[in-house]
């Protein structure tokens, strides 16, 4: 296959699986593209297996935070607790404060903002807004959301991401000391992800295998 043929296939597969939708683990979306993965690897002639893997989604029901007739939509933090349907209100303040929700600035790798670690453990905070994204991580605008990392073992007060945009709003609503109202409300439902496996035989069989692994929901 020439350079020019592989490229023009590349771009057609990035094509197909952008258009499959939100490919979300566990989701429909995620099981069609499994599918759609696997048909496309036989046509190249490998025989694919695809492993189904129980697991538990959480399925967002609402998120958002609210003031004075002002709503923004977010994302829930996966490995945060929740607020339910009802959610909190309170002041806002800096991260780690004696105000009741805590807000700041936080990029898709919070060990570079050490007050957002330690406002989730400390969890002396009844909720946590991130704002994301944005030229301050040398990042476009809007989202830049934080990786899960203890999914199955959720911890800390309840945590929105909100896109860049959000900031500015959100600090004037600091200085005009306004009560904001934080939702993060959402249910377990039970799900199968699954994986696609090839092998690929390389020239030299005798030495050992060398694994490439990456999420297909990215």
């Amino acid at each position: 296959m020439s350079d020019e043929s592989l490229r023009k296939r590349l771009i057609e597969w990035v094509q197909e699986y952008d258009l499959q939708g939100d490919h979300r683990t566990g989701g429909a979306v995620d099981e069609t593209s499994a599918e759609w993965l696997c048909e496309s690897a036989r046509t190249i002639g490998f025989e694919p297996i695809l492993e189904r893997v129980p697991m538990s989604r959480l399925e967002k029901q609402a998120a958002y935070v609210e003031w004075d007739g002002h709503r923004t939509s977010g994302i829930i933090l996966f490995d945060a607790t929740l607020t339910g349907p009802a959610g909190v209100t309170g002041k806002l303040g800096a991260l780690g404060s004696e105000a009741s929700i805590g807000y700041g600035r936080v990029p898709p790798s919070p060990a570079l903002v050490p007050e957002f670690v330690e406002a989730r453990k400390a969890s002396s905070q009844s909720a946590l807004l991130a704002v994301t994204g944005g030229e301050i991580w040398n990042l476009p605008d809007g989202y830049a959301l934080i990786n899960a990392e203890q999914y199955t073992n959720c911890y800390g007060p309840p945590v929105l991401q909100l896109p860049s945009e959000a900031w500015e709003p959100l600090q004037a609503a600091r200085e005009a000391g306004a009560s904001v109202r934080i939702v993060t409300d959402a249910e377990r439902v039970e799900a199968t992800a699954s994986n696609v496996l090839v092998e690929v035989v390389g020239m030299r069989p005798e030495l050992a295998p060398l694994v490439v692994m990456t999420p297909r929901s990215a």
